[in-house]
């Protein structure tokens, strides 16, 4: 720690010594100063006084370039375009379209998840129920304690079944945003007991595709970024 404190220390004198320099010279000689000093080109300072009672002028500017971005479908290595996403979660965000009337919920869904028509949506992101509140709502979890399996909770097998009723190529995730109590009790850490926490979002992904014929094409561990060192052990097991 000694001499780490010693280098802060330097580095400090060194700016306040900067300081009064920039201060002190004049503009001219600060131009030069700071080029040399920092290594950067003359065109990035032009502090040279201008006529008597005039201000000094900028250095001028390079032209703008607009940037493109392509998309290439051939079959060699780069970034790939994954698509375009919308999310259902925070415990509200489509729980009142369940209830909009006909045509009009039809019609939301249309334009939302129907390819080359609206926002055609190529990922739906959605909140796996925790019985616990998530931002704006609580969605109810598919196991409120040990044992206990309903796969019929909630609203957001319906948006998906939706989704792919309309696109069935749309991408599928999962996130839970809470956890029941059962899987950290006395803890509230659900990651406690990490193969029970698995087995339990596993036992989610597997009730999509048995009764709702959903295939999730991924799943993520957790909404919070505190319980981020557990991303990596909870992944193994699953």
């Amino acid at each position: 720690m000694f001499p780490c404190k010693i280098w802060a220390n330097c580095l400090q004198a060194e700016g306040w010594l900067l300081l009064w320099l920039l201060v002190l010279l004049p503009p001219s000689a600060n131009g030069s100063f700071l080029r040399r000093y920092f290594a950067l080109p003359a065109s990035r300072f032009n502090l040279t006084p201008g006529r008597s009672g005039q201000p000094i002028e900028p250095a001028p500017t390079r032209p703008h370039k607009t940037a493109s971005y392509i998309l290439d479908d051939a079959p060699e290595l780069g970034r790939l375009f994954d698509g375009i996403g919308g999310m259902s979660g925070g415990g509200a965000a489509s729980r009142l379209l369940v209830n909009y009337p006909e045509p009009h919920r039809s019609e939301i869904l249309d334009y939302l998840f129907k390819p080359n028509f609206g926002a055609s949506l190529h990922i739906l992101k959605v909140g796996i129920g925790g019985d616990g509140q998530t931002t704006d709502g609580t969605e109810p979890s598919h196991m409120h304690y040990k044992g206990d399996e309903n796969y019929f909770r909630g609203y957001e097998w319906w948006l998906m079944k939706e989704a792919k009723k309309r696109n069935p190529n749309i991408r599928l995730f999962g996130l839970p945003w809470s956890f029941p109590g059962w899987l950290g009790p006395g803890k509230s850490d659900p990651y406690d007991n990490m193969t029970m926490t698995a087995l339990y979002v596993v036992s989610w992904i597997l009730g999509a595709k048995k009764h709702h014929e959903l295939d999730i094409d991924y799943i993520g561990v957790s909404n919070i970024f505190e319980v981020i060192f557990h991303f990596f052990p909870f992944t193994l097991h699953l």
